[in-house]
C-alpha cells in the first residue's frame, strides 16, 4: 500500500539528518519577502527531499474543476509519478502548516554546503492564492526549525484523505482516512491521445496533434514536424488551428493551440510553424523556462493616472488604452456592503482610496497586471484586412484574481524575421466579458 512505501522513504530521509560540516556555506537564508495581509490559501504545493535514497516528493494541485490531485515520486520525472485525487481539505491543512511553522520565513532560502557525500537536501515551492510564491531549497543546509516542520509535514502527507471518487472497495481505511493502491512504475504508463485537426493544407490528408504526459507533437500528413516537452505538461485538448499566411510573404504558416491543465486561472499555449528549405521551424512556440513555464503572458501593464482611471501600455506597441477602474471598485464595494463581508470591503475600499495596510497606490504607480497563468484565448482572425492572431488575457489589480478589471485583446501578426508585430489592442470591462 502507498502508506507503507512512504513511511519507508521518510525513515530513510530522517536517518540522513540535516547536514553539517566544516566547509563554508554559500547562498541566501531567505526571509526577505513581504506578503499580502490575507488568509493563507494554497493553489499548488511542491515538496521533495533527497539523501542517499532517491529523490522523493509530492506535487499537489487544485485543478480548474475545483478538485485536487496529488502526484507522488520524483517531481523531476513527472511521467513516472503516481497520481490520485485527494480531498480538498488537504489544501487547508497545508495552509495551516505554512502559518503554524512560519514557512513564509523560508522564502528565498537557497543554501549549499557541498562537503558531504552523498548530499541530502530539499526543495519547496508553494503558490498562494494571491499569486505569490514561497520558494526554498537547500543542499546539506536547512532553514531554522526545519526538522519540526518536516516531521509534521511528512505525517500529514503520508495519510492524506482521498476524494470521494477514489474511495473504492480495494482501498482500505486507515485511521479514519483512506489510502490508495501503490502502482509500481513497471505497471503504469501514460496513454497517448490524438486530436484530429482536419485537412488544414487541403492535400486530402488530415493533420492531428498527439499528446501524452510531458510531451506533444504536431503531425502533418502523418509526419511529426514539431515536438514540445514540458516535464509538468498535462494537455487537456487542442484549441484553434489554421493554415494561414501570418507574415505577408504569400506562403501559409501553421498555427495551432492547446490547453494545459492548470489551477486557478485559464491558460492556452500555442505554436506558429513556418516552412523553409530545411522543413518546418517554430517562429513562435510554447514557453518553457523552468518553474516559470506557465507565464505565457502578454507584456502589458497598467499605470494609475487617477483614482478612477488607469493607462494600459503594451510592450512593442505605441498606443495606449485608458481603462475605467472606478466603476469596477464601486460595484465591488457595493456588493461587499450588501453581503456584510467586512474583510473584502476593507481591502477594496483601501485599494480604491490609495492605501491598504502598509501599501500605497497613488497616481503614477503600477496598478494593472496580466492575470495568471497567461493567455486565456487565442485563435486566427483579421485586423484591418490583414491575417493575424487574436489573443485575450485578463487584467487585474495589485491583489491578483480578486481584482478582475476585464480582458485585454491583442491583435498581432509577424514580421519577415519572425517577430511579433502588434496591430491593435482592445479592452473589455469585466461585466461584459
Amino acid at each position: 500500500m502507498r502508506k507503507i512505501s512512504i513511511v519507508m522513504v521518510i525513515a530513510a530521509l530522517f536517518l540522513s539528518g540535516c547536514g553539517f560540516g566544516a566547509s563554508e556555506t554559500s547562498g541566501f537564508k531567505g526571509g526577505k519577502t513581504e506578503y499580502k495581509d490575507v488568509p493563507t490559501e494554497i493553489t499548488s504545493f511542491l515538496w521533495q527531499e533527497w539523501s542517499d535514497t532517491p529523490v522523493h516528493g509530492y506535487l499537489i494541485e487544485r485543478r480548474n474543476s475545483g478538485n485536487c490531485i496529488c502526484l507522488e515520486g520524483n517531481v523531476n520525472e513527472r511521467e513516472s509519478m503516481t497520481e490520485w485525487d485527494i480531498d480538498d481539505s488537504v489544501m487547508d491543512e497545508l495552509a495551516d502548516w505554512v502559518d503554524d511553522y512560519n514557512i513564509r520565513e523560508w522564502d528565498g532560502f537557497d543554501m549549499d554546503k557541498d562537503d558531504r557525500k552523498p548530499s541530502s537536501g530539499f526543495e519547496l515551492v508553494i503558490e498562494l492564492g494571491t499569486g505569490e510564491k514561497i520558494k526554498a531549497t537547500g543542499n546539506n543546509v536547512f532553514p531554522k526549525d526545519y526538522d519540526a516542520a518536516r516531521n509534521y509535514l511528512t505525517e500529514l502527507l503520508s495519510d492524506m484523505p482521498l476524494a470521494a471518487n477514489e474511495k473504492s472497495a480495494d482501498q482500505e481505511a486507515i485511521n479514519g482516512g483512506y489510502t490508495s493502491t501503490y502502482y509500481e512504475e513497471d505497471n503504469y504508463s501514460e496513454p497517448v491521445y490524438s486530436d484530429d485537426l482536419g485537412d488544414m493544407d487541403g492535400d486530402g490528408i488530415n493533420e492531428y496533434v498527439e499528446y501524452q504526459l510531458g510531451h506533444l507533437e504536431f503531425m502533418l500528413d502523418g509526419v511529426s514536424i514539431f515536438k514540445h516537452d514540458e516535464p509538468v505538461l498535462y494537455v487537456m485538448g487542442t484549441g484553434g488551428s489554421s493554415y494561414i499566411d501570418l507574415d505577408g510573404d504569400g506562403k501559409e504558416e501553421i498555427f495551432f493551440s492547446f490547453y494545459p491543465s492548470v489551477n486557478s486561472m485559464p491558460l492556452v499555449e500555442f505554436a506558429v510553424l513556418k516552412q523553409d528549405a530545411y522543413g518546418w521551424t517554430a517562429i513562435d512556440k510554447p514557453l518553457f523556462e523552468g518553474e516559470d513555464y506557465l507565464n505565457v503572458k502578454l507584456p502589458f501593464k497598467g499605470i494609475r493616472i487617477s483614482k478612477d482611471e488607469m493607462e494600459v501600455s503594451l510592450e512593442g506597441y505605441e498606443d495606449t488604452l485608458t481603462v475605467d477602474i472606478g466603476s469596477y471598485f464601486k460595484d465591488q464595494i457595493a456588493q461587499f456592503k450588501e453581503e456584510g463581508d467586512e474583510f473584502m470591503l476593507h481591502e477594496f475600499e483601501g485599494v480604491y482610496n490609495g492605501k491598504y495596510g502598509d501599501e500605497e497606490f497613488p497616481e503614477g504607480c503600477e496598478f494593472g497586471y496580466p492575470m495568471e497563468w497567461g493567455i486565456w484565448e487565442i485563435d486566427a482572425g483579421t485586423y484591418d484586412g490583414k491575417n493575424c492572431l487574436v489573443a485575450t488575457e485578463g487584467i487585474c489589480g495589485p491583489y491578483g484574481k480578486d481584482e478582475f478589471f476585464g480582458v485585454i485583446k491583442v491583435y498581432f501578426d509577424y514580421t519577415s524575421d519572425g517577430k511579433r508585430n502588434i496591430l491593435n489592442m482592445e479592452f473589455t470591462p469585466y461585466e461584459l466579458y
